[in-house]
């Protein structure tokens, strides 16, 4: 069966808001802190998410230590023209997606 398993509205009036959706959807209301522990003990982090940081982290690294270099070395005129080179090339591929799946 369907259901919804999570909510998020913002409003001037939260409490009112929050007794609306509990009492005309018998909705449970549920807070909790922003940390990412809590997300992990709730279960709301899987394992697959954590596996794939883990196997992606050396590639982020590796991304930030080139830039990091690359952006040492160049001008401020050619690390513009690169990151715009870099946004008209997946600009333009994210067109070619979308005019090939139609």
């Amino acid at each position: 069966m369907a259901r919804i398993r999570h909510l998020a509205i913002t409003t001037d009036d939260p409490e009112k808001v929050a007794a609306f959706y509990v009492a005309a959807f018998d909705m449970k209301e549920c807070v909790m802190r922003a940390c990412w522990r809590s997300f992990v003990v709730a279960g709301l982090v899987l394992a697959d998410r954590i596996f794939a940081f883990a196997l992606l982290l050396p590639f982020v690294l590796a991304g930030l230590w080139a830039g990091n270099r690359m952006h040492l070395t160049m001008s401020r005129e050619r690390v513009l023209a690169a990151i715009a080179m870099l946004l008209i090339v997946t600009g333009a591929s994210l067109l070619v997606r979308v005019f090939l799946a139609a």
